[in-house]
C-alpha cells in the first residue's frame, strides 16, 4: 500500500485497479461527529490516445460505491463507505495537469433520497432500529426515551428517513454515526474484496456504561482503547511532541439551567421543567456549572408531556457542557501510525494545567498522499483542568 491509503470501489469492495489508482493523488475525508461523512479523490489525469485515462470510469461514476482504508497500528480502519455524489473535472490543453474529482458522502446519503408520508407505532428505540435495518446497518441504539406510539398518538413521518432519524437523535440528545470493522479479503475465491461491517450508533456519546445511569455534568471522558495515542504539545526530554498544532479555548457563556412548559396533549394540562447541570466534578477537572458561580439559563419548548420536555432541557444542557475545544493539527507519521476518529477520546499532555485534560475528537479532517497522512482536527471536553 504504497499510497497511504486502499480505495475500494463496488458492493464488494474491490481495491481500485492499477490502472485506475496510479493516477490517484490525494484522498480527503471530513468527519463530524453527527453529520454525514464527505470524502474526496482526486486524480491526475492524461490523455491515453485520443481518450483521458480517468475520465468516465466505471469505478468512479455517479452512485459509485466508494470505501477508504488505511492503516491504524496492526490494523485496517475504514475512514467512510459511501455514494460518489458529485465529480468535477478540470481539462487542461495537451492533458498535462488534467485532474479529476469524485466527491461523495457515506451512505446516509441513501436514507435522505426519498420522501417518505408514513405513521409509526410502538417504541421509539425500536421505530429507529427498523429504519437503521432496513439500510443493512447493524444497530446500535440507546438512550432513547421509553416512549411509545400508539395508534392514537402516532408518530408522523413527512420527510427522509434521514430527517427523521436526525429529529428524534436531536430530541433525544444522542448522535447517530456510522463506524466500520474491516477484514482483509479471503484468500478464496481470488481477487474477493474486502469484508466491511457497518454499524449505525444512535447513542449517546461517549457511550454510558450500561451499569451507570447517565447524569448530565457527570459522564467522564476516557479513553476506551488502551492504546489510543495522547496527544503530546510541550513535553520534557526525550517525550518528543507528536502534535504540530494545539490551540484551545474556554467558552464559558454557555448556559447550564434549562427551563420550559409542556402542555399533555390528553389532559390538556400545563407542567413545568426546571433541569440544571450537575457541578460535580469529573475526571479530575471541572465543569462548566463549577467554572464561575453563574447561572445562565435557556428556555426550551415543543410538544409532549413533563417528560418529553424534561428530555429536551437534557439534551440542551448536554450540548452545552462542551465548554472547552481545542484545535490541533498531527500526522499519522507522528502518532507512529495510528489515526483518530470522531469520538474518540484521548488525552493531552503538555498542555498546561488547564488544557492537559481528556478530549473527544468532534471533527477530524484527512488528507492523505502518498507521502503523508495529515489530521486536523476539533476536540471538546467538558471539563478543564483541576489547577485552572
Amino acid at each position: 500500500m504504497g499510497f497511504g491509503a486502499i480505495i475500494t470501489t463496488g458492493d464488494d469492495n474491490l481495491p481500485l485497479p492499477d490502472s485506475l489508482a496510479q493516477w490517484l493523488a490525494e484522498v480527503r475525508v471530513e468527519e463530524e461527529l453527527s453529520r454525514p461523512t464527505k470524502f474526496a479523490l482526486r486524480f491526475e489525469d492524461d490523455l491515453c490516445g485520443d481518450r483521458p485515462a480517468v475520465e468516465g470510469r466505471p469505478e468512479i461514476a455517479a452512485n459509485a460505491m466508494v470505501s477508504v482504508l488505511v492503516p491504524d497500528g496492526n490494523a485496517l480502519a475504514c475512514l467512510v463507505r459511501g455514494r460518489i455524489t458529485r465529480v468535477e473535472s478540470t481539462a487542461r490543453v495537451g492533458g498535462v495537469g488534467s485532474s479529476l474529482t469524485a466527491h461523495g458522502e457515506s451512505r446516509k446519503v441513501e436514507m435522505d433520497r426519498e420522501t417518505v408520508q408514513a405513521t409509526w407505532e410502538g417504541q421509539e428505540a425500536q421505530i429507529v432500529t427498523s429504519i437503521l435495518q432496513g439500510y443493512g446497518f447493524e444497530p446500535k441504539v440507546a438512550d432513547v426515551t421509553t416512549r411509545t406510539y400508539t395508534a392514537a398518538e402516532q408518530l408522523n413521518q413527512r420527510g427522509t428517513d434521514l430527517a427523521l432519524l436526525d429529529k428524534i437523535a436531536g430530541e433525544n440528545g444522542v448522535e447517530f454515526w456510522l463506524s466500520y470493522k474491516v477484514s482483509p479479503p479471503p484468500p478464496l475465491p481470488p481477487g474477493a474484496g474486502y469484508g466491511i461491517e457497518e454499524t449505525a450508533h444512535f447513542r449517546i456519546s461517549p457511550e454510558v456504561p450500561s451499569d451507570t445511569p447517565f447524569d448530565i455534568g457527570e459522564f467522564s471522558l476516557t479513553p476506551l482503547d488502551a492504546d489510543a495515542p495522547s496527544l503530546r504539545v510541550s513535553v520534557p526530554g526525550d517525550d518528543c511532541p507528536n502534535v504540530n498544532l494545539f490551540r484551545a479555548r474556554v467558552e464559558s457563556e454557555r448556559p447550564n439551567r434549562a427551563v420550559g412548559a409542556a402542555i399533555d396533549a390528553a389532559s390538556g394540562e400545563t407542567g413545568r421543567t426546571d433541569t440544571s447541570a450537575d457541578p460535580a466534578t469529573v475526571a479530575e477537572g471541572r465543569t462548566l456549572d463549577a467554572l464561575d458561580g453563574v447561572t445562565r439559563t435557556i428556555v426550551t419548548s415543543g410538544p409532549g408531556d413533563d417528560a418529553d420536555q424534561s428530555r429536551r432541557d437534557a439534551a440542551a444542557l448536554r450540548e452545552a457542557s462542551w465548554f472547552v475545544e481545542a484545535t490541533v493539527s498531527t500526522s499519522a507519521q507522528l502518532l507512529k501510525g495510528r489515526v483518530i476518529r470522531t469520538h474518540q477520546v484521548v488525552n493531552a499532555r503538555g498542555a498546561g494545567p488547564r488544557f492537559s485534560i481528556p478530549y473527544q475528537a468532534k471533527t477530524v479532517t484527512h488528507v492523505i498522499t502518498a507521502a503523508d497522512h495529515m489530521m486536523d482536527m476539533t476536540l471538546r471536553s467538558n471539563v478543564i483542568g483541576e489547577e485552572a
